[in-house]
């Protein structure tokens, strides 16, 4: 999946034959397949597989995290298993950063509330200045949007230029969140967040 420049048209791609002989996938050579989303974005998107997030009932979607081409809105889309995009929601345009410029990071985290459901962490480097920011989608109502929640977005405290990722931590622990970024210095850090939301 990337946002390619000359449009920032996004595209999926696929590296087998099998799934890729319907309409509207265009070979991309050495049997590499791709498929446009239908929708544009700056380079930096983030993806995450979760099963049963918070307000879809029980599924398992891809998201997308990304900012819009030409807002910088930051938007997260829901993917279905024939990778077409189904639903888009948009983080408030009234908290205190909801425009994202360059990686933007994304984690399904299981929930501490309500149990057996999945919330999204999501981290990125505000548009106007360098400070990373982060927000958990909730709830995610992939209907209508009227129960949509994303946690008022905060400030981490730590700066970079090119944004934040987010990884599984040590061992691969679901539980264990650990943000990625590169500091002013263009040093690589990280912070473990832990524990369930």
């Amino acid at each position: 999946m990337y946002g390619g420049y000359g449009g920032y048209n996004v595209y999926v791609s696929k590296c087998t034959t099998s799934t890729c002989t319907t309409s509207g996938w265009y070979d991309y050579g050495s049997q590499t397949y791709k498929r446009s989303l239908g929708f544009t974005a700056y380079p930096g998107m983030g993806a995450e597989v979760a099963t049963w997030l918070n307000g879809t009932g029980f599924n398992t979607s891809l998201y997308i995290a990304y900012s819009a081409y030409g807002t910088y809105d930051i938007k997260v889309a829901q993917m279905n298993t024939s990778d077409t995009k189904t639903h888009t929601s948009s983080m408030p345009d009234n908290y205190p950063s909801y425009k994202a410029y360059g990686e933007i990071g994304i984690r399904a985290v299981p929930a501490a509330f309500p149990i057996a459901t999945t919330y999204l962490w999501l981290a990125w480097r505000d548009v106007y200045s360098f400070t990373i920011y982060k927000s958990v989608v909730q709830k995610y109502d992939d209907d209508d949007d009227s129960d949509t929640w994303f946690t008022r977005s905060i400030d981490s405290f730590k700066n970079s230029y090119y944004g934040a990722r987010y990884w599984k931590g040590y061992n691969n622990n679901i539980n264990d969140v650990t943000m990625v970024y590169a500091n002013a210095e263009n040093d690589i850090r990280y912070e473990i967040q832990y524990g369930l939301y």
